[in-house]
């Protein structure tokens, strides 16, 4: 008989792993952040590409934590944040500046859960600015200045040759951009063309100046508090007794975590003595909410509460935004320009890549309910044509089987119901439930581990818009609005082959091109196609990376489309 194990570590023998590293100080792994952009001005409701790339404190790439937080921030409180998935040292995203965001220079913070054991002074700190064009009444200092650029900012020299085709090129045009003198031992390198910053802002760093920095950031003491995520996202929480509100915890309780959708996403968690609660997840991109719920062994009943997974930061004082009446006309171009984009390619522009499912497991029978006669109750739709589920009473309680591996019998009461995802410790709910609103019922036999947690057999029940209508749960179920880490976005740029103008549908990409990862296959000199789009005037092209032994990549070039 095979038992499929969900979690390959227990949280039990992450955090004994954890304790011996907390008592040898020689042991412990510390880690830097730095946060690559594909710009540095941006307009309230542009997206904003990202790289975060993870070293040692020497600046040595290194493959420990498995998850980055992002997080952009006016003078205290976070305006935007996302985590991310690490994959050797690097990840990538995509945020959405929000459309009411006020006019203002913002910070943009990155760190990972590692790095909280040693406070915010060691975390990446950068400046961005945001110009918000649909916001009229805001008071902002307008002056005539035909400069306004930090002159203190100083370019970076360059480590490699980046070298446009041309210097000038045609709106809707097919372009390449050579990069020569590329190092051998490359851990990873992007690339992002876009349109020249009307500002940059003071404390703007390149991948240069930030390794140069390093070793002038403050020595810290490793708290030890924060267990590192180098198996996955790790979901925080407190169960609290509902008999007397309390987080005293009398009994081993087993806490259950599940993530709303039509895909199975279930994690066993670890509840110490103190009611903390702790949730190693895996593969979590896009999931947008969260279910909790406690099994226990007797009749008492707890909830969990969720706790941010994201750091409390200082405040600081930002400065003052001024802005040239000379770009008043390109402002309102590339305000229009990106409402027409919205409005002509937003689905393109919202395409997420697919990734792969954290249960790998296909169910052994899968009903779509509307190919069959519909019935009025659950009882009767699962004797008449659901082989694998069978209701039993068990002390007076309704009790949903799943149809053993060996087939010889139904499991006695320690399967796992779901509905949309949601665990459903009362059998009864889904025995009342409407059948009427199930799109599709899909059975496992067979034993599965979820985090230590030992379950016999899933039976998923998914309704049409996986929006679980009509589902009534008592308190011991806590729902919570909790963005997994981010899907990754494919960047969405047209093709116009021989330099045609292709269709009409109008192309304001401010962007013209953000690839997170530039594949070279060790080849010292590589060419990187991209498009011109609508938009006319200067564009900078920017490639940053680092070696496998921690020198930073850096080349810039800018070229003109008219």
């Amino acid at each position: 008989m095979k038992t499929r194990i969900c979690i390959c570590i227990l949280t039990g023998v992450l955090f004994a792993i954890h304790s011996s590293w907390a008592s040898s100080h020689e042991r412990i792994i510390k880690e830097r952040a730095y946060l690559q952009t594909d710009k540095n001005t941006y307009l309230a409701g542009e997206l904003l590409w990202t790289k975060m790339y993870i070293t040692d404190p020497e600046g040595i790439p290194v493959s420990f934590s498995k998850t980055g937080y992002i997080e952009v921030l006016d003078t205290q409180s976070a305006v935007l944040q996302a985590k991310i998935d690490l994959t050797d040292g690097t990840g990538e995203g995509c945020l959405e500046i929000p459309a009411t965001l006020p006019t203002g220079y913002y910070r943009l913070v990155a760190y990972t859960r590692n790095m909280r054991n040693e406070g915010e002074e060691i975390y990446f700190n950068k400046l961005i600015n945001v110009i918000n064009t649909f916001k009229t009444d805001e008071e902002i200092a307008v002056v005539n200045d035909t400069i306004l650029q930090d002159n203190s900012f100083r370019i970076p020299e360059n480590t490699i040759m980046v070298s446009p085709e041309k210097q000038i090129f045609h709106v809707r045009s097919a372009g390449k951009i050579e990069l020569q003198g590329l190092p051998e031992n490359i851990h990873s390198m992007a690339i992002s063309i876009a349109g020249k910053d009307l500002i940059i802002p003071e404390g703007t760093t390149h991948i240069n100046h930030w390794k140069q920095q390093l070793g002038s950031l403050p020595v810290t003491t490793y708290s030890g508090k924060y267990v590192p995520e180098y198996e996955g996202h790790i979901v925080s929480g407190k169960a609290i007794n509902l008999q007397d509100g309390t987080s005293s915890i009398p009994e081993k309780i087993t806490p259950l975590l599940g993530f709303v959708g039509d895909q199975l996403r279930i994690f066993g968690g670890h509840c110490n003595e103190n009611g903390e609660v702790t949730f190693v997840t895996k593969r979590i991109g896009g999931m947008p909410e969260l279910v909790t719920t406690a099994l226990s062994p007797s009749n008492n009943r707890y909830r969990i509460d969720i706790e941010s997974p994201y750091s409390t930061h200082s405040e600081k004082e930002l400065p003052g935004v001024q802005l040239n009446e000379a770009w008043k006309e390109q402002l309102l171009q590339r305000s229009v320009g990106l409402q027409v984009l919205y409005s002509y390619m937003a689905d393109s522009l919202s395409q997420m890549e697919k990734t792969d499912s954290y249960f790998q497991w296909q169910p052994d029978w899968s009903y779509l309910l509307d190919e069959y006669t519909r019935f009025t109750t659950m009882e009767e739709v699962v004797i008449e044509f659901v082989i694998g589920l069978r209701f039993r009473r068990i002390n007076n309680k309704r009790i949903l089987s799943v149809l053993t591996e060996d087939r010889t019998g139904f499991t006695i009461g320690n399967s796992l119901v779901l509905l949309d995802g949601i665990p459903i410790t009362d059998h009864e709910l889904i025995f009342n439930y409407n059948p009427l609103l199930i799109r599709q019922i899909e059975v496992y036999k067979g034993k599965f581990v979820f985090g230590g947690q030992l379950v016999d057999g899933i039976a998923s029940f998914k309704t049409y818009n996986l929006d679980y209508p009509g589902l009534t749960l008592d308190n011991s179920t806590q729902f919570f609005d909790y963005e997994g880490t981010l899907a990754k976005r494919t960047f969405h740029a047209p093709s116009y082959p021989g330099n045609h103008p292709g269709n009409r549908i109008p192309d304001y990409r401010h962007t013209l091109l953000w690839q997170p990862e530039v594949q070279t296959g060790g080849q010292r000199t590589v060419s990187i196609p991209f498009t011109t789009s609508d938009i006319q005037g200067n564009f900078n092209v920017v490639v940053e990376g680092m070696t496998k032994d921690g020198k930073p990549i850096y080349g810039m070039a800018s070229f003109e489309v008219n």
